[in-house]
């Protein structure tokens, strides 16, 4: 079966075979019973279909795999006894490269955890000397105003007040 172009030209692809009197769709019912054909089969069948692939077809496909890998081994045991020794030693090296990998990663955040610690430290103590000079600061600052009005105030205290001239005296 093979896609033609239908009428040729037209950019329409149908299904279908070609013969010298012309072109059968396979999907036209109007000439051909494939279609009917395919959807009863399927509605019929498609229960037996399932149970046969699972049944037969994946069965057969999964025991001769499993045959394929335990097959050798039981007609072999020493080879067997040889394959597990080798994949035991293999994931035993894969653990300690593992947990070497873990260590090191491991190792890793805890380093940038005490930098960024001591970073925090850093900071925390320039933050606190600020404070305690702007503190400082604020302090002094208190000292000269209040110094400022105390001497205001004995000027104020020191000089008489001026007599009031008027009608009213």
């Amino acid at each position: 079966m093979q896609t033609f172009e239908n009428p040729p030209g037209s950019g329409v692809h149908v299904r279908g075979r070609k013969y010298p009197w012309g072109l059968i769709e396979v999907d036209n019912e109007s000439h051909c019973d494939f279609v009917k054909l395919r959807q009863m089969l399927i509605r019929s069948h498609m229960e037996e279909l399932k149970e046969h692939t699972i049944d037969v077809l994946y069965e057969n496909h999964r025991s001769f795999k499993l045959g394929e890998g335990f097959g050798n081994a039981s007609s072999n045991p020493a080879k067997f006894e040889e394959e597990k020794r080798a994949h035991v030693t293999k994931m035993a090296k894969m653990e300690a490269e593992m947990k070497a990998v873990f260590q090191q990663k491991v190792a890793e955040k805890e380093r940038k955890l005490k930098q960024s610690e001591e970073e925090l430290y850093s900071r925390h103590r320039e933050m606190k000397q600020q404070l305690e000079q702007q503190r400082l600061d604020l302090e002094e600052r208190k000292k000269r105003l209040l110094g400022g009005a105390a001497v205001a105030a004995r000027n104020m205290a020191g000089t008489p007040t001026q007599q009031k001239k008027g009608l009213f005296k």
